[in-house]
């Protein structure tokens, strides 16, 4: 059985439920996307 990081410290989370919550609040997408950009 392979181990990852997330069996030894639950409190990660995917990139995708990152993106998602930032996603979902505008200033934090707003910040996100300066990042990107620069």
């Amino acid at each position: 059985m392979a181990k990852t990081l997330k069996d030894y410290f639950p409190m990660i989370r995917t990139r995708r439920e990152v993106l998602d919550e930032i996603g979902s609040r505008e200033k934090q997408l707003a910040v996100f996307k300066s990042w990107r950009e620069g």
